[in-house]
């Protein structure tokens, strides 16, 4: 069966600057009554908090939306992006209420958290995942993120470094619930980890260390930090996409379980995990499962010490130790479950429609 897919690029537009519609918000969100409740206090703040694009900058929504070439009348609407982009979002609730079906894919390593805190899954029934993982009472698709038709074996090679994949996420002033560390915190966990891992390592092998960072933060805090800790540390840019730049590396070290770390292991690359309970927190039981087998077999470690002195021994060696038979068997049970491969597209395209 072949399915017609019409792809369309989100190009993030300003849409604050016409057609401007004067609104009072005092009066419009003016309330006599003051309970001392939570709802007194939404009504007090909510002239503040309401995005502009809802009220005065509705019209201009409107008019972008009817000048739009994307097609009329889609009787599905796949996407993995549905809540950042204004207009995407309002060309999908006009096309839903036409009868046309929304189906979103995951979008992020949300499906690994032990609560659903994303408030789309809770709007939609066609939610689909990563993996045969049943949480949330989502769907199983494919790893949406990377499609590769055929595995790609690992060649070690002697001229090929370590990438090092950070995160650097947005520093500002919060209390997290639980007692959960806040994200000021959790970038100097990063570093402190990366720091001691980079010590570690012995002098030839920290020569070979490229850094990714993943900037979340207006401000390059955590990269100019590990700059000046380690002066000759080479960093690449970090719009370039992880799957295209992978290949070109022997191994990959990740600080924090994101997508990188999901396409690493879907590509079947070596790839090591240095696990900070503080920085990686609210994991859901069976992903758990899988972390406590990957330290078993050397993939992940708690200890940046430990997991730079396994390098250390081991790193011309690494041909053979990821494509052990007791290693690939474990990698291929958590592919099935977090990153799933299929064979078949037309297949899972016609199990998914039918949901």
């Amino acid at each position: 069966k072949y399915f017609k897919f019409i792809n369309i690029t989100l190009n993030l537009k300003e849409m604050n600057k016409y057609n401007n519609q004067n609104f009072d918000r005092e009066k419009i969100f003016n309330s006599k009554k003051n309970k001392g409740n939570y709802k007194s206090f939404l009504r007090k703040i909510i002239k503040y908090t309401l995005p502009r694009i809802y009220l005065e900058n509705y019209k201009t929504l409107e008019d972008h939306y009817k000048k739009l070439n994307w097609p009329k009348n889609p009787k599905y609407i796949l996407t993995s992006y549905p809540y950042y982009d204004e207009l995407f979002k309002f060309y999908c609730a006009q096309k839903y209420n036409s009868g046309s079906k929304i189906v979103i894919t995951q979008h992020g390593y949300d499906n690994i958290f032990k609560n659903d805190d994303w408030l789309v899954n809770k709007m939609f029934t066609n939610q689909l995942c990563w993996g045969v993982n049943k949480k949330k009472g989502l769907h199983k698709f494919i790893f949406t993120k990377n499609y590769i038709d055929k595995e790609n074996q690992f060649k070690f090679n002697k001229s090929k470094k370590i990438l090092l994949i950070l995160y650097s996420f947005t520093e500002m002033e919060e209390w997290t619930p639980d007692g959960h560390l806040d994200n000021v915190s959790r970038n100097k966990q990063i570093f402190n980890s990366t720091h001691k891992y980079l010590n570690s390592l012995s002098k030839d092998l920290k020569k070979k260390n490229v850094i990714k960072a993943l900037q979340l933060t207006r401000y390059p805090v955590l990269k100019n930090s590990l700059k000046k800790k380690h002066k000759t540390l080479k960093f690449i840019n970090m719009d370039k996409p992880f799957k295209k730049v992978v290949y070109q590396y022997n191994l990959s070290i990740h600080f924090f379980i994101g997508t990188p770390f999901f396409e690493s292991i879907y590509l079947n690359r070596p790839t090591i995990i240095i696990f900070d309970k503080r920085v990686n927190f609210r994991l859901e039981k069976k992903f758990l499962s899988f972390i406590q087998k990957f330290k078993e077999n050397g993939i992940c470690f708690e200890s940046p010490n430990k997991a730079a002195n396994f390098i250390n021994q081991n790193y011309n060696n690494l041909e053979s130790w990821w494509k052990l038979p007791k290693r690939q068997k474990i990698l291929k049970d958590f592919k099935e479950n977090f990153c799933r491969h299929s064979n078949n597209l037309n297949v899972e395209f016609e199990r998914i429609l039918k949901i």
